[in-house]
């Protein structure tokens, strides 16, 4: 089973992109842990990744990098999401967000009828193993301020202001 990556350079830094069969299945920030590589890729594959080349992680590089530009709003790229049923319903769901909108993670749980879920959405919004290409980054806090995001709140601001999404003032 083919389980490749390899690091990918974009302004945010150098990410790691990796690829199964099914698509692109992580994406790696600089700021993240090595470990959590690692362990998300023994708990999904049984296996770590090996260093290799892909046609798709050359296209996940150039579609990133566009849009890191602004030059696009939207990405064309094969997943193969990793995750419990709750999990992927949730990273479906940020899918729908559009570019330079916000949600809370209350207004999610408030939509899919989970009374209090906040803290579950958090969660699931959390292992998003896509970011970028699944906008978490679009995902704030109850009163809309920046909160957990793997790449840093720098980079979730640096991503809103991309994309002229709203960001109330004391982020």
């Amino acid at each position: 089973m083919l389980l490749v990556y390899r690091k990918i350079k974009t302004p945010l830094g150098s990410m790691q992109a990796a690829i199964s069969e099914g698509g692109l299945c992580r994406l790696l920030f600089p700021s993240e842990d090595a470990n959590r590589w690692n362990l998300w890729f023994d708990r999904h594959f049984g296996r770590i990744p090996e260093i290799g080349e892909s046609p798709l992680i050359d296209d996940v590089e150039s579609q990133l990098n566009e849009f890191l530009a602004g030059k696009t709003r939207s990405f064309d790229v094969h997943l193969d999401l990793r995750g419990t049923d709750f999990q992927t319903t949730i990273w479906n769901r940020l899918l729908e967000i559009p570019y330079g909108a916000t949600v809370t993670y209350g207004d999610i749980a408030f939509e899919m009828g989970i009374s209090g879920g906040s803290r579950a959405i958090g969660g699931a919004v959390g292992s998003n193993p896509v970011p970028i290409i699944i906008p978490c980054h679009r995902v704030l806090g109850a009163s809309g301020q920046l909160v957990g995001f793997a790449g840093g709140i720098d980079v979730k601001e640096r991503l809103l202001e991309l994309e002229g999404a709203r960001i109330p003032f004391g982020s």
